[in-house]
């Protein structure tokens, strides 16, 4: 019995120790455990941080990287706004940002992103050695949001990315992400990297020294050869990239990635926009297997081609792109499997393009032989840039390529046809309830962008309607016969297109008195009107002058190539005015002609209007001195931007009421308040002069006085 509960005993104690010791070893992993049940962590970055910090948002790390070391899977880091310069990572063969092998899930992804409502720059001018500013090495499952990455610097040896996926770096998020400024690639897709998507993002100005922008894309998928690692699966939507040193976006040795919604332009240049580099293409399509999809896209101004297969071995579907304004649009092979419908090409040379098989080619501009497409604007700044007007004959010209937006016959290209309504007429003159207005006043407005004409309803009816309807016109000032005096008018301008009409505001002034006012009416003497230019850059002093155009650009102001700045003269005959008057007003009114250039009041700044009673120079005629000449009143006036070609200027020059009395002459000149924008182009704002054969575009001077 004592023999038996001895082995017992014995049993016992050899069982406790033995749980003991799997509770000691699992005690060990708790933390593991307890860190996997709770919440996921929320890391923070502020550039006034410290890394011996804990990370959270009252005691923030000071380095990115501190952040992604200590970040584990579905964890989130957060980053401040500010500049962060990256200094080389001495863990990493001093690389930049670093991310390697550490691997979220779907359900569990890690997140790098600017904190909302801040701004983040991540600098790598610090990191010379570095293959990318930001690295992921065999890392997936990453989101990153909301930050800028600019201006890596690198040796002469290689090119410094952006932001680089090396290995197998798959299944990551980049959204809202900026790029510029690299010595090399702004984004590059890597090795067996695929499934990445990149949205609303963008890379321009990357220009690698060591190739002289050979090898500076704004985003790029590459694999190493047609055999071997291969990217595929890579989205990019919503993306944008210009004014690279290479290419927009090349996608050289990798298979099945897709283009959405994104545009290319200005590819191929220094960042100076003007000296050649590299290739030049938006979208460069191959080589190797290729299979890549395309579709609503755009590519204009690059320096080669728009859209290139670039000798792509596989499958494409290019459906729904328009190419505007390259030297070559579209660039395709003779080859079975490749698909290109519904597709723009204007102004631009299509080549290659599918002549052993035209049914994979079809329902494109060209195919149709439609050379004027008919869009809205072709001017870049305009919201309604390549969209087509509700009258272009690419509209339900389309084939159904499967999309789910497609109907059976889609519009071609890549914006459909919208539905505009135009904005309202606004900007009156004379504005909306002055008094005392002259009885031969021009009624003028700024009209609204998307309106093709202009319903003018004038009168003396507080609410305007058919009985006042005047006419409907394309130019955006109107003449009505001569008014009478002591009467309050009325008047509206609708603004029409094809799709809408927007009913404008009703305005009213009131003409002047017959009793008390009276005005005279000059016109400027177009024998001594034109422009004086400068005899240098910064010089001060004129040389060349010109009084024989007849155009839209006759007078005006700006700069020249040499960066020369041109001041333009209005000379008026005040000896008709009465003897012994007093002067109440001085009205100068200018039609604007044509711009060259740049707008100058975009880069120039305000137009100064100098005034003076007499001759400006020696004489009446204009003279190279005019330039340079003291005036009686300088900057009587300071004349803003009321409107582009056809508009008409209406400029109060009460300042300067002293000058306007009875002389010779009153000279007026005009030039901008920035003498040059130093791009060494031509700048330069028009107006008429009474040279032109309408006269109601010469430049006028309306004086109102009581005797």
């Amino acid at each position: 019995m004592i023999l038996r509960n001895y082995h017992l005993s014995l049993f016992s104690t050899r069982v406790l120790i033995q749980i003991f010791i799997i509770c000691l070893c699992l005690l060990s992993t708790w933390p593991n455990y307890i860190v996997h049940s709770q919440e996921n962590k929320k890391y923070y970055v502020e550039t006034t941080g410290i890394d011996s910090n804990t990370g959270t948002e009252n005691a923030p790390f000071a380095t990115i990287q501190k952040a992604i070391d200590s970040a584990r899977k579905g964890d989130i880091i957060y980053v401040r706004g500010g500049i962060y310069y990256i200094q080389p990572n001495t863990s990493y063969k001093n690389q930049g940002l670093v991310i390697d092998h550490k691997n979220g899930s779907e359900t569990s992804p890690y997140r790098l992103e600017a904190y909302p409502g801040e701004q983040v720059v991540i600098n790598g001018s610090q990191v010379p050695d570095a293959y990318a500013v930001l690295a992921l090495y065999g890392s997936s499952y990453w989101t990153f949001k909301g930050l800028i990455f600019e201006k890596s610097s690198s040796p002469t040896t290689w090119a410094t990315h952006g932001i680089g996926l090396f290995g197998n770096s798959s299944y990551n998020v980049f959204d809202d992400i900026e790029i510029r400024d690299m010595d090399g690639v702004g984004l590059s897709i890597t090795e067996e990297s695929s499934y990445n998507t990149i949205s609303n993002s963008s890379a321009h100005h990357n220009y690698d020294h060591d190739t002289q922008g050979g090898n500076a894309d704004g985003f790029q998928v590459v694999g190493d050869s047609p055999s071997s690692t291969t990217p595929t699966g890579n989205v990019f939507t919503h993306c944008a990239a210009w004014n690279n040193g290479d290419d927009g976006f090349d996608l050289w040795h990798s298979y099945g990635n897709e283009i959405h919604t994104s545009r290319a332009w200005h590819n191929g240049y220094h960042p100076d926009g003007v000296t050649p580099a590299g290739n030049g293409s938006g979208f460069k399509l191959g080589r190797g297997r290729a299979g890549h999809t395309v579709t609503y896209s755009i590519a204009w101004d690059n320096r080669y081609v728009g859209f290139d297969y670039n000798d792509g071995e596989g499958d494409y579907k290019i459906y729904n792109n328009t190419a505007y304004h390259n030297p070559y649009n579209f660039s395709f092979p003779n080859r079975a499997g490749v698909e290109v419908h519904n597709n723009v090409a204007y102004q631009g040379v299509v080549r290659d393009l599918l002549e052993n098989d035209p049914s994979l080619g079809t329902h494109n501009s060209w195919n149709l032989g439609i050379t004027e497409p008919q869009f809205v604007s072709t001017d870049p700044a305009s919201p309604d840039f390549l969209h087509l007007r509700a009258t272009s004959p690419l509209r339900a010209a389309g084939k159904n390529v499967g999309y789910s937006d497609n109907n059976s016959t889609p519009d071609i290209g890549a914006y459909p046809y919208r539905s505009i309504e135009p904005g309202q007429a606004s900007d009156p003159s004379p504005s909306n309830e002055l008094t005392n207005v002259a009885i031969d006043a021009i009624l003028s407005w700024a009209a609204s962008p998307e309106a093709d004409s202009h319903d003018i309803y004038f009168g003396t009816n507080p609410n305007p309607g058919m009985n006042e309807f005047q006419d409907s016109q394309t130019e955006t000032h109107f003449t009505p016969s001569l008014l009478s005096y002591d009467t309050t008018y009325y008047w509206r301008i609708d603004e029409v297109n094809t799709d809408k009409t927007s009913k404008g505001m009703v305005w009213n002034f009131t003409t002047e008195s017959r009793a008390s006012s009276n005005q005279t009416i000059l016109v400027s003497i177009a024998n001594e009107d034109g422009w004086v230019r400068e005899s240098g850059e910064n010089t001060g002093v004129g040389r060349t002058t010109n009084i024989q155009g007849r155009g839209s650009k006759a007078i005006g102001a700006g700069d020249d190539k040499s960066d020369k700045q041109f001041m333009f003269i209005l000379s008026f005959d005040t000896s008709i005015l009465p003897n012994s008057v007093t002067i109440t007003s001085a009205i100068l009114e200018l039609t604007r002609g044509q711009t060259n250039g740049k707008n100058p009041f975009d880069t120039h700044g305000d137009l100064y209007l100098d005034v003076h009673h007499g001759l400006i120079g020696e004489n009446a005629s204009l003279q190279s001195n005019d330039f340079e000449a003291d005036v009686s009143h300088p900057r009587a006036a300071i004349v803003t931007n009321q409107g582009e070609f056809g508009s008409l200027y209406t400029v109060d020059l009460s300042n300067a009421m002293s000058d306007f009395r009875k002389a010779e002459r009153i000279q007026i000149r005009g030039y901008f308040s920035l003498d040059d924008n130093d791009n060494r182009r031509v700048d330069y704002a028009g107006f008429y002069s009474s040279d032109h054969g309408n006269r109601a575009r010469w430049p006028r001077l309306i004086v109102t006085y009581t005797q």
